[in-house]
């Protein structure tokens, strides 16, 4: 694993660490549904990340990997990376990313439903 690839996967780590945790907090001080509260940090997360790397590849800097994309994506921030799309025009040359996109959004919302039909 390169120095790129671990700083990326601690990252991860880190952000669904304190994902967790902002979604236990929202949930038990508002009483919010806790898988929302996921799903919007990540969209948040993703989001910035889209925005972040459409300003990279202007100015030629270090770029985002496509994989770090996908994976914020399957995550939960479907609706960031949507957003991030069609915010930035990013990645819409790209057809796996809105494969990514669709596939992330459809196992979200299934997970939901399912989830709360269960509870």
């Amino acid at each position: 694993m390169n120095r790129t690839s671990r700083t990326n996967l601690i990252i991860l780590i880190v952000l669904s660490v304190a994902a967790l945790a902002i979604s236990y907090l929202v949930f038990r001080q508002f009483n919010f549904d806790g898988y929302l509260a996921w799903l919007l940090f990540w969209s948040g997360v993703t989001f910035v990340y889209y925005g972040f790397d459409k300003w990279q590849a202007s100015r030629g800097g270090w770029r985002v990997p496509e994989l770090t994309l996908h994976e914020l994506a399957l995550l939960g921030g479907f609706a960031g990376g949507w957003a991030g799309m069609l915010t930035f025009h990013h990645k819409v040359r790209k057809p796996i990313f809105s494969v990514i996109l669709l596939v992330s959004t459809a196992l979200h919302v299934a997970a939901y439903l399912l989830w709360h039909r269960l509870y």
